[in-house]
């Protein structure tokens, strides 16, 4: 489903409250999720946190950066947007 409408479609929908755009969101940057926490894991494991904790954070993010985000006040596309935002998140737990 997530394959056929663009994100900017996608968090118009969301902003209407339609709560079926949420899972679809979350379906669509799932593997952007896990790679991400993939790369940290071993980074932050002496801190105590697991790869679940990581992806955990990942939605978190993800929700984070749905509402944060202004396409018109922002030049990055929102794939753009939620990767630094994630990194971030993790770089934070360092």
């Amino acid at each position: 489903m997530y394959r056929e409408i663009n994100d900017y479609e996608m968090l118009y929908l969301i902003c209407d409250r339609d709560d079926d755009n949420y899972e679809i969101c979350s379906e669509k940057y799932y593997p952007l999720i896990v790679k991400t926490a993939c790369k940290y894991k071993n980074l932050v494991k002496r801190m105590g946190f697991e790869k679940e904790d990581l992806i955990q954070i990942g939605y978190m993010t993800l929700y984070q950066t749905i509402s944060g985000y202004d396409g018109n006040k922002n030049s990055n596309l929102f794939y753009t947007y939620f990767l630094k935002a994630l990194e971030n998140a993790y770089h934070g737990l360092m």
